[in-house]
Parts: structure tokens; C-alpha cells; sequence
């Protein structure tokens, strides 16, 4: 599997990282693609209960537990061989694309053009702006 395959499969955004690899951001953690393998990262990340981790399947690491600057407990997670996909997604807070058809789009174009012309001009559509 391939980043873009786990990407157009759950219909997430890819982005880059600072080293420039490809991978699927959300607030809490990322998702990403090793060696065919989906994975998940999630640095400094509020603290969970193990089996939170474990339930998603593949090899978990947890890095030691330490309190941020207003004395929560944060925590570094890896995991490797991801099998539930969708509860990673979840728990990571990764975005998904909004898909609308081109009707849509048209029909969304259109009745915000209207609401900008209420707007603009109240007192031409009968409208009391005192």
C-alpha cells in the first residue's frame, strides 16, 4: 500500500513534513507509509491508556510519559503495521476531503452570490438596514 492508495482509500489530504516525505497531518498525530506498511506518530501527544494504542492493531511503541508546561501528562506514540485504519484517523484528528459533485459546487456558487448581493444592497431587496 502506498501513501496516495491509503490517502484516496479514506479520502484524507497528503501533505509533507519537514523532511520532505509525504504524510497524512492531523492535529494530534500523523499518518504515514513505511515500507508498504500503514503507520501512525504522534509526538507529545495527550496521554492515553495503552489499550487505546494497542486496539489499532500492529506493534506499538510508547515513549516515556512527562508532563507539558501546565503539568499534563503527554506522551510519545509509534506505531507500525496499522490495522484499524479509521480509529487512527480518529484519534490523530486527520481531516477528511470534502468530495462535492460539480452541480453542487454550481448550486453552492450561486446562493452565495445571492446572500453577498442581500448583503451588499438591503435597501434595494426591501430590506431595513436601521
Amino acid at each position: 500500500m502506498t501513501i496516495e492508495q491509503l490517502a484516496e482509500q479514506y479520502k484524507l489530504k497528503i501533505t509533507r513534513d519537514d523532511c520532505n516525505d509525504k504524510i497524512i497531518a492531523g492535529p494530534r498525530g500523523h499518518l504515514y507509509v513505511d515500507e508498504g506498511v500503514p503507520c501512525l506518530m504522534a509526538l507529545d501527544t495527550r496521554h492515553r491508556a495503552s489499550t487505546t494504542w494497542q486496539r489499532l492493531g500492529g506493534v506499538v511503541w510508547i515513549g516515556d510519559i512527562s508532563l507539558d508546561a501546565k503539568g499534563r501528562k503527554i506522551e510519545d506514540v509509534k506505531i507500525r503495521g496499522l490495522v484499524d485504519v479509521k480509529g487512527a484517523i480518529r484519534l490523530t484528528g486527520c481531516r477528511v476531503r470534502v468530495q462535492i459533485s460539480e452541480e453542487e459546487r454550481e448550486r453552492r456558487r450561486k446562493r452565495m452570490q445571492e446572500a453577498c448581493r442581500i448583503q451588499l444592497n438591503p435597501v434595494k431587496n426591501g430590506l431595513n438596514s436601521a
